[in-house]
């Protein structure tokens, strides 16, 4: 009880008590603007001049979307089942991934499973009709995958991280906070 009654230990208790609480909000704020950022690619944004943004999931949805759609046709021909199959797993593993990371390491498989099927399809016998579908399908996927390239996700991001505190940013690293992931094809 002694020990309580010293104004040294209660300057060291209140000395812990501010520290432990700073390192808390450095915590949380670190960890809400990670947030921040990342909603952005799952939500989109307002560019500065006023247009939005379709998020890159939107993109990537389409891509998706377009991947199955080439695998679902392509299937009805034997020589490219496989193919087909090897694209349906990359689309599902795809959807199946949670976070930034997964999409993109996903992405880079449908990516490669696509141009496969793609390659193989233009080679072989195909009706007028699914050629046609083919081109249609190859149009909507390049053309999410370049709507990715030219998204302005990354460069939002680093101008975000730039305009924080790099003392905050720093001491939330050594927390073991995880900066916002950037989302990248190439």
């Amino acid at each position: 009880m002694k020990l309580l009654k010293k104004r040294s230990f209660a300057i060291l208790i209140v000395v812990v008590v501010v520290i432990a609480s700073t390192l808390v909000g450095v915590y949380s704020s670190a960890n809400r603007v990670t947030r921040e950022i990342e909603a952005h690619f799952f939500d989109g944004f307002i560019l500065e001049d006023g247009r939005p943004q379709a998020s890159i999931y939107r993109h990537l949805s389409n891509a998706a979307d377009a991947a199955l759609s080439l695998a679902t046709l392509m299937r009805n021909y034997p020589e490219l089942e496989d193919k087909a199959d090897a694209l349906i797993t990359a689309q599902r593993d795809f959807l199946a991934a949670e976070d930034i990371f997964g999409k993109q390491l996903s992405t880079f498989a449908m990516q490669f499973a696509f141009s496969d099927l793609e390659d193989a399809a233009l080679q072989a016998d195909l009706t007028e009709r699914d050629k046609d579908a083919l081109r249609q399908l190859s149009s909507t996927f390049n053309g999410a995958i370049t709507a990715i390239s030219n998204s302005q996700y990354n460069a939002f991001l680093v101008e975000r991280l730039s305009e924080q505190n790099i003392l905050l940013r720093e001491i939330g690293r050594l927390l073991g906070v995880r900066e916002p992931l950037t989302f990248r094809l190439s």
